[in-house]
């Protein structure tokens, strides 16, 4: 449930003015991301968003493997087949260029 939670935090900042702010007020707020994603796990709760620090870092961690596995694709020129979150779409950059 909190990794879904997450996912959907992730794409409701693009919709939700008031994410979009809770993040960048942790950004300015705090130096490390530890602290960023603390501060974001606890106030995102107030939203009605269960997930914990270590499903933002796991979500962080999907994302850059995404990354690689998008350029690793595009080297190979390989097709992409079944369903899954796309991390490197809009709303997920948005999410974390606010963040990171």
């Amino acid at each position: 449930m909190s990794q879904e939670s997450i996912n959907k935090f992730i794409l409701d900042v693009n919709e939700r003015p008031e994410l979009a702010n809770l993040l960048k007020k942790s950004r300015k707020n705090f130096d490390s991301s530890e602290e960023r994603f603390e501060h974001v796990a606890k106030e995102a709760k107030k939203y009605g968003y269960e997930f914990t620090v270590s499903d933002m870092m796991l979500a962080m961690g999907q994302r850059n493997n995404s990354l690689l596995d998008d350029d690793l694709f595009n080297v190979s020129g390989g097709v992409a087949v079944g369903e899954r979150f796309d991390f490197n779409n809009n709303e997920s950059k948005k999410f974390w260029k606010l963040l990171l």
